[in-house]
């Protein structure tokens, strides 16, 4: 028995040492969890902002979706209730006797389009 209470005297301080670096390791657990609590946190927010951004954008999309079908609609309703001339087409054919003049330009350059030679061999 006394040889027992002499070697528990020169272990104490490499058991100590043990203790300390065992603590050590769940005090960094311990930070490395609150730390991965808070990115947690800030990535939820983040999503929650993504969300709303999109939400935000589908809105825009419906708001000028909507905007352009009403701008359709009253170009529909101006165009069927406009007036008749003597209630036949006029020299034009378009229906409002008005004169409708388009301009072609000659040499007209499309890309990806080539020209094409118009020239008249004689």
């Amino acid at each position: 028995m006394a040889s027992d209470n002499m070697i528990t005297p020169r272990r104490a301080p490499h058991l100590a040492a043990m203790f300390q670096k065992a603590y050590a390791q769940a005090v960094m657990i311990q930070g490395i969890d609150e730390q991965m609590d808070a990115m947690i946190e800030q990535r939820e927010k983040l999503e929650t902002e993504i969300l709303d951004i999109q939400t935000q954008i589908n809105g825009e999309f419906e708001r000028m979706l909507v905007s352009a079908k009403e701008a359709r609609l009253k170009l529909r309703a101006q165009i069927t209730s406009s007036p008749k001339s003597n209630g036949a087409a006029g020299a034009n054919g378009n229906g409002n006797g008005k004169r409708v003049e388009v301009e072609i330009t000659p040499n007209l350059k499309l890309p990806g389009i080539p020209l094409e030679d118009t020239r008249v061999a004689s």
